[in-house]
This record gives structure tokens, sequence and C-alpha cells, in this order.
């Protein structure tokens, strides 16, 4: 089992937002990094399976998709 991800440092870049399972960081004018982490949010804790946190990650992945926005999953 991996080591779940609570927490992130990119030095070289400037934290704008830390929420309760994501982080933003500031890459530049046009474009921010979106860390999702392991941290729980109430969506997780409260919801049986996640099914609504997937359905709306799933839309707004293809909501940015279409905007230009790209989307890059590390595992």
């Amino acid at each position: 089992m991996s080591t779940p991800l609570l927490t992130t440092t990119i030095k070289s870049l400037k934290l704008i937002h830390q929420g309760k399972g994501r982080d933003i960081y500031d890459i530049d004018e046009n474009t921010m990094l979106l860390v999702s982490t392991d941290r729980l949010s109430a969506f997780d804790v409260i919801l049986p399976t996640g099914v609504t946190l997937m359905q709306f990650a799933k839309f707004t992945r293809s909501a940015l998709t279409l905007l230009g926005f790209a989307i890059v999953t590390i595992l």
C-alpha cells in the first residue's frame, strides 16, 4: 500500500489555496496547478460511495477539456 499524500510542498511555485482535498499553485499568469491529495473532504465522508463526487469530477474534467485546459493525471 502506498503512503497517502496529505500535504504538498512545491517550493518553486506559490501556493494560492489549500482546500479540504486539493492544493492550488500559481504557475504563471495563465496557468494554475491543481493537486488532488488524499485528505478527506465532506463528500468523501458523508456520501457512501463517493458517486456524486466522481460524477462532479468527470463533468469538471470534460468541461475543462472542452475549454482547452490541459489535464494531467500522475499516479
